[in-house]
């Protein structure tokens, strides 16, 4: 991970370089101090500094650099420190030296672990498969990895310390990172799709995982790669409609000739045909009827070929609801029906409202006389998933019924509302059931997955 500008890390080491220097003259100065009895011996510690910081900053080099070093100092102190007994400033001078080695080895010890802690965190951070990229409080790029050089085209030296993190992302990106900025530290980490821009100015199709550090106003961003699911969304949804256009000339085609099948039987069966015949009136009949049903399969058709054509969007499941109150059989103008309780989004098909629709199409023509009220309420659940409630005081649904409903061709109508629900809300992973009690009403489960509302 390249953590720094080249330019600072020049500063940097000329800096220490400076500081050994001058730490080194620091030392054979007060040695000849303490050889002028102008210091006492408490300062001869002084000595370390330039060690210490040799093997913080080379590690094994330094080492030896700083034992060279301690070794002159040692031989300076033997020529001129004569304030003492030779034996006794031997033991001393000695000892000193011995702690001057131990010291600096244990530094040079904790830079090489602090060094190949680094190292493993580079290591993992170049291996994750995501850019990642830390900013400053002024948004101008701290560190980066080799993802992002990857992804963005730009070298470690041309960004760190010179580009703010708004110079990868289009408008969106960069509207949506000052959102996520404003919210502090602390915060969930914000996650969302917008449009990437390299170093060649092209735009990409990214995901962005915003992060602020606790208690700091610096942030972790890490982006990935989607433009190869973008383009094949995009790839489905025209092959979708493709299909959906090439389905709808052919249901055309087979509505007017059902129209001259119904006709024909309609001018038959004024005509008399088949009346003194009992063959041929339920032959007549029995064409009429089966033309009937395929009428209705065929509207089916018309709503089934809608499903995935357009790519999900977050829909407000309340206004879904109110939509179909404004929608509902004219017949039944005295049923409320009630979403206050629902005002959440969900990732859905764009159908999403054909479901509410549905719903309460169910009601309308199975809740019997009794029904008064429906109600839809959503609240999460232990596991991080949404649950939907929808719920009437009609006449329920039979046990042996309940799953049996959304099964395709069951019910009193087409046989095709309860399943084309089921088979919208399963596009973005949403499972419905019936869980209500027979004669106590109708009751629809619609679990969300975790990541699938807001």
């Amino acid at each position: 991970m390249s953590s720094a500008h080249p330019v600072q890390e020049e500063r940097i080491l000329h800096l220490v370089n400076l500081l050994i220097l001058a730490t080194t003259a620091l030392s054979f100065g007060v040695i000849g101090l303490l050889a002028a009895g102008i210091l006492p011996l408490m300062f001869v510690s002084l000595v370390y500094l330039p060690g210490l910081l040799l093997t913080w900053y080379y590690r094994e080099k330094g080492f030896f650099v700083a034992t060279g070093i301690g070794v002159v100092i040692l031989a300076l102190e033997f020529l001129f420190y004569t304030m003492f007994d030779p034996l006794f400033r031997t033991t001393v001078f000695v000892l000193l030296f011995i702690t001057y080695l131990a010291i600096c080895g244990l530094m040079a010890i904790v830079s090489v672990l602090i060094h190949r802690e680094h190292q493993r965190v580079q290591e993992i951070s170049d291996s994750t498969g995501t850019a990642l990229i830390i900013t400053g409080p002024d948004r101008s790029v701290r560190v980066v990895n080799k993802e992002f050089e990857a992804l963005f085209g730009y070298g470690a030296k041309e960004v760190v310390g010179l580009l703010s993190v708004d110079a990868f992302f289009c408008n969106e990106g960069r509207a949506m990172i000052s959102r996520a900025l404003t919210q502090g530290a602390g915060t969930h980490p914000s996650i969302f799709e917008t449009r990437g821009r390299t170093k060649d100015g092209d735009e990409i199709d990214v995901l962005v995982t915003f992060t602020m550090y606790p208690a700091s106003n610096e942030a972790v961003i890490s982006v990935i790669d989607i433009s190869s699911r973008t383009m094949a969304q995009t790839s489905l949804v025209k092959a979708n409609r493709k299909l959906a256009l090439l389905s709808g000339l052919t249901r055309h085609d087979v509505h007017n000739q059902l129209a001259v099948i119904l006709s024909s039987v309609d001018i038959m069966e004024d005509a008399g045909c088949g009346k003194d015949d009992p063959v041929c009136s339920g032959a007549i009949s029995a064409i009429g009827r089966a033309a009937e049903t395929i009428r209705q399969q065929v509207a089916f058709m018309k709503d089934y070929e809608d499903i995935g054509v357009h790519k999900p969007l977050w829909i407000n499941v309340r206004s879904a609801f109110d939509a179909a109150a404004q929608r509902a059989p004219l017949d039944r103008p005295g049923v409320p029906i009630d979403a206050a309780g629902a005002d959440v989004a969900i990732y859905a098909d764009p159908m999403l409202a054909r479901v509410a629709l549905n719903l309460v199409d169910n009601s309308f023509r199975h809740g019997g006389d009794y029904l008064s009220c429906i109600t839809v309420r959503a609240e999460q659940v232990g596991d991080g998933t949404l649950r939907i409630t929808y719920e009437d005081d009609g006449d329920g649904v039979a046990a042996v019924d309940k799953e049996r409903v959304f099964e395709k061709g069951v019910g009193s109508n087409t046989g095709f509302g309860l399943f084309l629900i089921r088979e919208v809300l399963d596009i973005t992973g949403i499972t419905i059931r019936e869980t209500g009690s027979p004669g106590g009403g109708a009751r629809f489960e619609l679990i969300v997955p975790e990541d699938g509302w807001r």
